[in-house]
Parts: C-alpha cells; structure tokens; sequence
C-alpha cells in the first residue's frame, strides 16, 4: 500500500477550504477541513514510538479518523489521542510493546473493533470551530475582572 495514500475503502466525501487575504503582508492565511468516508474497517494498525510529542500526534488523528487501531507509546500527547483498549494500545515498555502487537497482528476483530471505535470517537470529537469558541470561552471566563470582595 501506498504510505501518502488513502485506502481504497477510504473516500473524500467533502472539502471546505477558507482563505483570508491580507492586503498589507500580500498572504493569505487559512485551513482546510476534509470529510471521510470510510466503507469498511481496514486490517492496518498505525505505531507511533515516539519519546516526546509537542501536542496531540496529528498522524494519531488521522489514523484514528481512517478507521485504524493504534500502537504508541504511552506519553502525554499520545494519551489523548488514544483510548488504551478501546481505540488502540498505549504501552511504556518493551513488554507490552510485544504483547500489543502480537495480539494486533494476531487478532482481526480487535483491530476492527478498535478501528471502528477510533472512527466513532473521531466522528464525534469537536469541530476546530467548536474547540476555537470553548477557548474564546474560557479566555473570557479568565479574563473576566473580579471583584475584591468575589470569591475565587
């Protein structure tokens, strides 16, 4: 299979693209949304061994939005992308390490379970417009000038 390509039971089913223009800088700043279609669950499982993650994997995201169980090691960033059991395994050692895969590589109703409960949790995880107003939100609350007397 092709790294840099989606499975053949994997189809774009929509493309949002926004551009904003800056007439001073002559750039244009935006993002782009793809929405999947996944036909079936896939026999393929994404590893992510890394030591340190500056944030949440977005190869993890993407695995997990393509209906794949994943294998990582068991770090900050790695925790929130992955529900150990249940979406993929997290592992902090070498045995574990082993144990994971073997039952991964061994087991093709695990990796279609935990592939579709990857799938189901990306569907329902917030929109960036969702999680941009929940920190717009919560700036307001922080900022917000208290009076002496309030209690915290």
């Amino acid at each position: 299979m092709d790294p840099y390509r989606l499975p053949r039971t994997v189809v774009p089913s929509r493309y949002d693209l926004r551009l904003t223009p800056d007439l001073v800088t002559h750039t244009f700043a935006g993002e782009e949304t793809i929405a999947l279609d996944v036909a079936e669950p896939t026999a393929e499982v994404v590893l992510n061994t890394s030591l340190s993650e500056g944030g949440m994997p977005n190869a993890l995201l993407e695995a997990a939005a393509c209906g794949r169980p994943i294998l990582a090691t068991d770090i900050p960033g790695n925790r929130a992308a992955v529900e150990d059991g249940t979406t993929g395994f997290l592992v902090a050692d070498e045995a574990r390490f082993e144990e994971a895969a073997r039952r991964l590589a061994t087991d093709p109703e695990l990796r279609s379970r935990q592939g579709g409960a990857a799938r189901a949790r990306m569907a329902a995880w917030p929109s960036p417009a969702d999680e941009a107003a929940a920190y717009a939100a919560l700036y307001e609350e922080v900022l917000r000038p208290r009076r002496p007397d309030a209690a915290s």
